[in-house]
């Protein structure tokens, strides 16, 4: 089959990639205008109605270029729901469960505005509304049936496999909590401030009972302090944190401490 682009005959799979790049430059510009025009506010809302302008657009465009079958418009509406979850959540950062969630439904919204206004028919229309309604159920799903557990980094073992562990500090000694198995008084390193560069550590197993369970609650406080933050800090907004998310059990996986 061919799609007629700009007049030119284009076969539906050249013309899905073309609709795909030009949403994501068409996008990316907005986002940027928008990002200018926005930033004194909320930091939460303020990415919240960039992700929805920049989604809109990007629906917008895709839609122009697309083949005109429902499997075209799915995709281009599915890949810009990835894109918006990857940039939302963040790149190199540990973030709470709720992080970016505001962004995320503001962009599925956008989107689903667009796409049902150039419904072609009552189905295109339906269509419209069950996607992205399953989509960010899904994508909030994902998020905050994920056990949360402090913050993340990444470990790298001394055959070179990597691996992301849970860490915090209890009395200036560093923990990890992971759940696949670890080989104690095995040298790792771990980036324990990103941006410093990974350290050094020998892995102790944790076994006394008393010291598990204060780290294993130093964990969940850190936690509960990342939401603390990120509210205060304008980042997430109060009303999301209603949703209950998922801690880990710390009885589900090992605690190690990092020996220098």
């Amino acid at each position: 089959m061919t799609t007629r682009v700009l007049g030119m005959e284009l076969s539906d799979g050249t013309s899905l990639v073309l609709a795909v790049v030009g949403a994501c430059v068409a996008s990316l510009v907005i986002a940027v205008c928008m990002t200018e025009l926005l930033g004194r506010q909320t930091p939460w809302l303020a990415e919240a109605g960039t992700s929805c302008v920049a989604a809109a657009v990007w629906m917008g465009v895709g839609r122009r270029f697309a083949p005109r079958t429902p499997a075209a418009t799915i995709v281009v509406f599915l890949v810009g729901a990835a894109a918006a979850w990857f940039f939302s959540r963040g790149i190199v950062h540990s973030v709470s469960p709720y992080y970016g969630l505001s962004s995320i439904a503001a962009a599925v919204g956008g989107a689903s505005v667009v796409w049902m206004a150039l419904a072609r028919d009552a189905h295109d229309r339906w269509r419209s509304v069950v996607v992205p309604v399953a989509t960010i159920a899904l994508i909030a799903s994902c998020q905050l049936a994920t056990p949360s557990f402090g913050v993340t980094r990444t470990l790298w073992q001394a055959d070179g496999h990597e691996r992301v562990v849970h860490v915090t500090a209890v009395n200036a000694l560093q923990y990890i909590w992971t759940a696949a198995p670890l080989t104690a008084s095995e040298r790792v390193r771990v980036e324990i401030d990103p941006g410093s560069g990974p350290s050094g550590f020998v892995l102790q197993p944790v076994d006394d009972a008393a010291t598990r369970a204060m780290v294993c609650e130093r964990f969940a406080q850190d936690t509960r302090t990342r939401i603390t933050t990120e509210v205060a800090d304008g980042v997430v907004p109060a009303f999301v944190t209603r949703l209950a998310y998922r801690s880990a059990d710390c009885a589900d996986g090992r605690v190690w401490a990092l020996i220098p």
